[in-house]
């Protein structure tokens, strides 16, 4: 894995022994990894640290709460102790869970200095990262081809100028395979 310092910004890390699965070196992501659950906890992160590569949940509440925190620090707690189980995290915010990614992007260009992905389930966020300039990898397993006829779609019902652009060909797009392959081993 190329970056050291990486900055995972997921209120739902469910996610991960999909990407053990997929190949990924977790005890390398563990150790060199700060994970945040909420638009608070990352925004205070950022202003104190610089990271040289950043992987963006799209949808995720503004202030997660003390329940869910707890179950989801219990489950990383699982997670770095080599117990990659599935387990069920109580879904529990204080806020609507929406795509806070753009918002937390534009607010803080600090992010700017490295690598910046958008990594989720969302079936908006991906015309919101195009929009952005921003890699788009999917949880599932829907392909880039897929990915960029669902982003001209949008595009198009939204009237926007970028329905037409070439760039969507050139546009970093993938799945959870295609990230873990590119980034993470």
């Amino acid at each position: 894995m190329k970056y050291d310092k990486l900055f995972w910004l997921e209120d739902h890390p469910d996610i991960l022994p999909s990407v053990r699965l997929a190949g990924a070196n977790m005890e390398e992501i563990l150790g060199k990894t700060s994970f945040v659950h909420d638009y608070q906890t990352a925004q205070d992160l950022i202003s104190r640290a610089s990271f040289q590569f950043h992987i963006l949940d799209a949808d995720f509440p503004n202030v997660i709460s003390p329940v869910h925190l707890n179950e989801v620090k219990s489950y990383l707690k699982k997670i770095n102790e080599g117990n990659f189980t599935m387990s069920p995290i109580l879904e529990t915010t204080n806020g609507t869970p929406a795509n806070h990614f753009v918002r937390f992007y534009l607010d803080n260009p600090s992010i700017l200095e490295g690598k910046s992905i958008v990594l989720s389930a969302s079936s908006v966020a991906p015309a919101y990262a195009y929009t952005l300039g921003l890699p788009f990898y999917a949880k599932g397993t829907i392909s880039s081809h897929e990915l960029k006829n669902l982003v001209k779609t949008e595009l198009t019902r939204a009237h926007s100028p970028l329905a037409q652009s070439q760039t969507i060909e050139s546009w970093e797009c993938g799945n959870l395979n295609d990230l873990v392959q590119k980034y993470l081993q």
